[in-house]
């Protein structure tokens, strides 16, 4: 079934633009884009296939977000009310209704757009929640929710002057959707606020910024890459092509590894790896803000498969004497290829990845020789594997 997500672009902010101008909530900016792009990736990436996006103008700014975010592959329909909310989601669609102004993370986008339909977030009513739309006494809107077909139908007869989105949300909670309890807590510390005015876009950003920390996979990504990427977030994330530009670097690092490799120029080669390894990190951080397209997605594979052949690879100008595996080089890409495949596969183990590999084989390879080094690097990489595997399975 078809999912559209339902934004809206109506509410204003409690700021101005820079010309004065009374800003709306979709339009503040978060980590690079708007709210309304940072929306729009989020569902992009959970598999809708077009927004739908409410609005009762189109200044400017706000067509060029609507630009920017078919450019990235996700069809943009702006519409008015409610009929034209149920034309433009057509008869066999799914709806994903997004408050104006929400910025949340992945977990929130997952559960909503998992659920089966109608369902909705719910959070209780307090403090920090009292921007939400109010349910009950006691509840207040998360912010998302998924309708089915039968209440986008229902859209086709809203008066005229009807909010469709609070209209859509009201069917949904008076046909008992189901309730998806989401902790206040995230409202304050979490990964969801609602951003409405630039200061809760500012906390908004920083929330979303210190939550890449947690969901670093690897050892290497996490204590090398994410903090260098994080003091460079304004530039990278505010550059729409930076997560191809470092997919690209990637690839191009992981053949330049490969050529030097056979040209017999092993610390060059090591040194290019780890290049290639650190730009696929940096792109993986970008990737959580604006998730990865196909081309993206095809790029870093490829710059995954090469760093493994350059890894393959017996250069011409060193030794391998003494390793029961073959040669260094063959250990020690298969040794990455099996950490690199644990810890997209085993998430929050904190395993050690193919960053801290590059890293400690360019820090050792200088005093004991490249084969001597790799045989040490593929020793402990695999016995460190082991134990947090060991303790993993303890559990």
């Amino acid at each position: 079934m078809t999912l559209v997500v339902l934004a809206s672009a109506q509410i204003l902010a409690d700021d101005v633009d820079a010309w004065g101008m009374p800003r709306l909530r979709a339009l503040l900016p978060v980590a690079g884009m708007t709210v309304i792009e940072q929306q729009a990736e989020r569902a992009r990436a959970n598999g809708a296939t077009r927004m739908v996006l409410l609005v009762d103008g189109v200044p400017p700014a706000l067509a060029e977000a609507c630009d920017r975010i078919r450019s990235r592959g996700l069809a943009v329909e702006l519409v008015r009310d409610g009929p034209g909310t149920a034309r433009a989601t057509g008869p066999d669609a799914s709806l994903l209704l997004v408050a104006d102004g929400l910025v949340a993370g992945d977990q929130a986008w997952r559960v909503a757009a998992g659920a089966r339909a109608p369902a909705v977030l719910v959070t209780e009513d307090a403090i920090v929640t009292q921007d939400l739309e109010r349910i009950d006494p006691a509840t207040r809107w998360a912010g998302l929710a998924l309708i089915g077909p039968e209440d986008v139908a229902a859209l086709a007869e809203a008066p005229d002057g009807w909010d469709a989105q609070l209209m859509a949300l009201r069917q949904a909670v008076q046909a008992d959707a189901q309730r998806i309890a989401w902790d206040k807590a995230l409202f304050v510390s979490g990964d969801m606020a609602l951003a409405t005015a630039t200061p809760s876009a500012r906390d908004a950003e920083q929330r979303l910024l210190a939550g890449t920390e947690r969901d670093g996979f690897g050892f290497g990504q996490r204590w090398l890459v994410d903090p260098l990427a994080r003091l460079a977030s304004a530039s990278l994330l505010s550059r729409h092509r930076s997560g191809r530009a470092a997919q690209i670097l990637s690839l191009l690092s992981a053949l330049g590894a490969g050529g030097a490799m056979l040209a017999g120029w092993p610390l060059p080669a090591i040194a290019l790896g780890l290049v290639s390894a650190f730009a696929s990190g940096i792109a993986s951080f970008v990737g959580r803000f604006r998730p990865d397209g196909r081309v993206e997605a095809a790029l870093g594979g490829i710059s995954m498969i090469l760093q493994v052949i350059a890894l393959l690879i017996i250069e011409r100008g060193a030794e391998w004497i003494g390793n029961p595996a073959g040669s260094g080089g063959a250990g020690l890409a298969a040794v990455a290829l099996l950490l690199f495949a644990l810890s997209r596969k085993l998430p929050g183990s904190r395993l050690p990845d193919t960053v801290l590999l590059w890293a400690m084989l360019l820090a050792t390879a200088p005093f004991l020789g490249v084969a001597n080094a790799a045989a040490l690097v593929a020793l402990l990489l695999a016995g460190f594997t082991a134990l947090l595997l060991l303790r993993g399975s303890r559990r």
